[in-house]
């Protein structure tokens, strides 16, 4: 697919496919994002996609399950919200709020240590909740890749956080008990 076709499949259908996003969403931003997005990997992936039905049906389907994967992911992020509120350390001192600070940030300079790339894996894992495979599509990188930088990441972190007997936090923090107040 060219330039000038894919500008004509753009313009064709923009505004169909803008209505069926703000359908599910309810919001011209993300609408907007979400058929960009979808066009944005159609150009990327051109000379892959094989349309087994016409290319409208195909940015059609594209557009309903982006908008279901935006709603899934927003209503995570909710869930690990009302979780976080419901489940947050109850401080009882000031001393006790600035013991848990300062455990917060020797978990972040740990995970600042990290490689960019492996660092990210980490945090889409633990702190988003996301499985291999999204993290593969998500970073357009394979599974063998996630796995290599979640191994090589806990790794470094469990070295890091024993000196400062942390892991313990490292753990707590992975679960959907409490994640929630390092989102993103």
């Amino acid at each position: 697919m060219d330039k000038e076709s894919f500008g004509e499949l753009y313009r064709a259908n923009y505004k169909k496919l803008f209505m069926v996003a703000y359908g599910y969403v309810q919001s011209v931003t993300l609408a907007e994002e979400i058929v960009h997005e979808v066009f944005l990997i159609l150009w990327k992936k051109r000379d892959e996609i094989v349309f087994e039905t016409s290319p409208g049906a195909y940015l059609y389907r594209s557009i309903v399950n982006a908008s279901l994967n935006l709603l899934k992911t927003e209503k995570r992020k909710k869930n690990i919200e009302q979780s976080y509120y419901e489940n947050s350390p109850k401080v009882q001192s000031y001393e006790e709020l600035e013991k848990w600070e300062r455990m917060v940030k020797v978990l972040e300079k740990a995970l600042d240590t990290l490689p960019p790339q492996c660092k990210k894996v980490i945090m889409l894992s633990k702190i988003h909740g996301m499985k291999q495979k999204e993290i593969a599509e998500y970073l357009d990188i394979s599974i063998k890749t996630v796995k290599n930088h979640t191994s090589y990441g806990y790794e470094k972190l469990r070295t890091l956080l024993k000196k400062d007997n942390l892991l313990i936090l490292f753990i707590l923090l992975s679960s959907k008990r409490i994640k929630a107040e390092y989102e993103f």
